[in-house]
């Protein structure tokens, strides 16, 4: 024990009591230390928040990317699956126009047929077929009239008449009916 050295120790002590500087500087020091591992903790804890943001919003990109690509998938496959209802349809409406003659065609070959003293008051067109309400003066010109029809067999045919009945002013009302030659 004869290596210890009290005396010293004590010298220190007593100077540090008297020099009230040097214990400031060991607190600034202290202070300052405490203050740069504080700033270096909340710049760790920035950084660590800057990066899981980071992360989360590429996450919700990819989402939405993934998102766009099975949207843009979905609808290039509807606008193929549209491409080739309208192809269809087209090839209908060819058809259909090739087995079918013009409504105006059909018109006209009514208009050619009816004969004076005949009002039409009404033409429909029900596919291949036409029913016609008619309005005669009299009698005899409602039989010339169906004659008329009956004789030109190239445009109607199978010609029915019916609801024959006393109308307006003494005019005689009724329907005929026929299917259009093609």
């Amino acid at each position: 024990m004869g290596n210890i050295n009290l005396l010293e120790n004590y010298k220190k002590e007593e100077a540090e009591k008297n020099n009230p500087k040097s214990s400031r500087r060991q607190k600034l020091i202290s202070t300052g230390l405490i203050m740069s591992l504080v700033i270096v903790f909340a710049t760790f804890l920035v950084w660590g928040g800057v990066i899981l943001w980071n992360n989360n919003l590429n996450s919700k990109i990819s989402v939405m990317d993934e998102q766009l690509q099975r949207d843009e998938t979905e609808m290039r496959g509807n606008d193929a699956s549209r491409v080739l209802d309208i192809n269809q349809r087209l090839d209908e409406i060819k058809n259909n126009l090739n087995q079918k003659k013009d409504a105006t065609e059909t018109l006209k070959k009514i208009e050619s047929l009816i004969m004076r003293g005949i009002v039409a008051k009404t033409v429909k067109l029900e596919g291949s077929s036409v029913v016609i309400n008619l309005s005669a003066d009299n009698f005899g010109n409602l039989s010339k009239q169906i004659f008329n029809f009956k004789k030109d067999s190239s445009g109607m045919k199978n010609i029915a008449v019916s609801d024959v009945k006393r109308g307006q002013k003494g005019a005689i009302d009724f329907v005929v009916k026929a299917e259009i030659g093609k």
